[in-house]
């Protein structure tokens, strides 16, 4: 019964959501249906490519969850490849509902957001939230959410995403942070079973590991600040400062054992999207999407926890033909680097880009590497240190694996 109930929920609120409607903008659009539409067209000039559109005219939808009604609507479409004799498709990606045209401003720039959000995504993992769902639906509330805890800011069911209380006082970096979260919880895989903050952890990595990338992409020149429309870098810098690179520190200053991830209350929570955002931030984005691909729930098991995750991630390193070592803040700056790696048993032959001297330290003085071009090594966590040729440069250390010495 609680499946079914669950499954007409979903389309009950799929079908409500769009009640109301004058006319829903097409999945697909090009540059000159755009331009000749009854609508307000801002093109993205910036790194990602796409279009925010605000159709002219009195409309009015209503959420299919709060019956409530909205008045200001802003569509978010990201350009696609042209073929060489045909102008850019431009797909809707995102929907962002307000509760008055007064606060359309706020509606674009959560489009902006949201599509910022889905290039990184892309960027960084090769990710698309799923296809079957194209257009996420984001509603910004007039009220709290009925029925929710007091200290619930937001919400997402399927592709329908719920920010409450627009006119609740939030900072830029609130408000980059509560979309994330809630966008992260659709796009990215779900890992569950936690205590607290809540049962899922795919939202708290989504703010998390995106404002890192964004931020990474920013100090790299990937991004330029045109590309942010709520938060600026100093937000950005302060938000990694306080919360991204302290979860990083727990793990890269010694490393990390299975048991710590069986915790499930909130230290248990920042443990998992700490090994997280370390992996990304040590042996990049690449990597990272394949802990994803090879983490696997536990016989008997439903769903994916933390503990499946720290084994997938392993094991992930061990199948692989090369592994990439990065310095564990690419924000920080200074010119050394010391930090705890996994690396598994093999025979590797070393390549350094942008580095003077490195070590890799082991308890067992004859198993000490430095400045080698090949080296074997038994599974474990070490310690290594790099002095960057450039203290602002991104220097990295490749271990490509050698036939024998494995296991």
């Amino acid at each position: 019964m609680k499946a079914v109930s669950v499954l007409i929920f979903a389309v009950l609120l799929l079908l409500r959501s769009h009640m109301g409607n004058a006319s829903i903008l097409p999945e697909e659009l090009t540059l000159s249906q755009m331009v000749a539409m009854d609508a307000a067209v801002e093109q993205m000039q910036g790194a990602v490519k796409g279009a925010l559109i605000v159709p002219n005219g009195y409309r009015t939808s209503i959420d299919g969850k709060y019956n409530r009604k909205y008045h200001g609507v802003c569509y978010g479409y990201l350009a696609g490849i042209a073929a060489s004799d045909s102008e850019p498709v431009y797909s809707r990606r995102f929907i962002v509902h307000v509760p008055d045209t007064e606060q359309l401003e706020i509606a674009k720039r959560a489009v902006s957001h949201l599509l910022l959000l889905l290039w990184e995504n892309h960027s960084h993992l090769h990710f698309d939230h799923p296809v079957s769902e194209n257009t996420v639906e984001l509603w910004i509330t007039s009220g709290p959410g009925t029925g929710r805890s007091a200290d619930a800011a937001g919400e997402q069911f399927k592709n329908q995403i719920y920010i409450y209380d627009i006119n609740s006082a939030r900072s830029p970096e609130e408000w980059a942070r509560e979309i994330s979260h809630e966008y992260g919880h659709f796009a990215l895989p779900g890992v569950s079973g936690f205590s607290a903050p809540e049962n899922w952890a795919n939202g708290m990595l989504g703010e998390r590991l995106s404002l890192k990338w964004i931020l990474e992409d920013i100090i790299l020149g990937r991004l330029s600040k045109n590309d942010l429309r709520i938060l600026d870098e100093n937000d950005l810098r302060d938000y990694v400062h306080r919360q991204v690179s302290p979860l990083i520190v727990q793990i890269s200053a010694k490393g990390a054992d299975e048991k710590s991830f069986l915790s499930k209350d909130s230290r248990g929570m920042d443990i998992y999207t700490g090994f997280a955002l370390y992996f990304d931030s040590i042996y990049g984005s690449a990597a990272l999407r394949r802990a994803m691909d090879s983490t696997l729930p536990k016989n008997g098991q439903q769903y994916i926890k933390s503990d499946d995750f720290f084994r997938g991630a392993l094991y992930s390193l061990k199948s692989a033909k090369e592994i990439e070592i990065h310095p564990a803040q690419v924000t920080s700056g200074v010119g050394k680097d010391s930090f705890y790696i996994y690396l598994p048993k093999g025979r590797y032959r070393i390549s350094e880009y942008d580095i003077l001297n490195w070590r890799i330290d082991s308890q067992n003085p004859n198993e000490v590497v430095k400045n080698q071009s090949s080296a074997a090594f038994n599974a474990g966590w070490r310690s290594i240190h790099m002095q960057r040729k450039d203290g602002n440069a991104s220097p990295s250390i490749t271990l490509t694996r050698q036939p024998g010495g494995t296991t």
